[in-house]
């Protein structure tokens, strides 16, 4: 599966670089697509359109890491808190167990 992943990351960057190297011109970007006049246009010097595309999509992956990252602070706050009362439950384990073994005064049941 590992294999599988590394083989499609690249064909990936394969293709990535393909669109890149076809598109060698230089473009005006327009912010207001309903608006095509000139006035309305961004041109961005010597700016191919694969830095533009490759840009964005930069710009929304680590947006989206961001947003993905404060969404899920519930889960890790919880998960933080499951580790802690779980490292309690261990350490009070191994006193009753240290306890068990000096044959202090325990409160339990005697096993046959």
């Amino acid at each position: 599966m590992k294999y599988i992943r590394w083989i499609l990351y690249l064909i990936i960057a394969a293709a990535a670089l393909v669109i890149a190297a076809g598109n060698k011109q230089l473009v005006s970007l327009h912010l207001n697509p309903l608006d095509t006049s000139a006035a309305s246009a961004l041109t961005l010097p010597a700016m191919r359109l694969s830095v533009i595309i490759f840009a964005t999509l930069a710009i929304g992956f680590v947006l989206g890491g961001i947003f993905m990252w404060f969404r899920h602070h519930h889960y890790r706050k919880t998960a933080r808190t499951m580790r802690w009362e779980a490292s309690e439950a261990q350490n009070e384990v191994q006193r009753l167990q240290k306890q068990v073994k000096r044959g202090g005064g325990t409160n339990l049941p005697a096993t046959s």
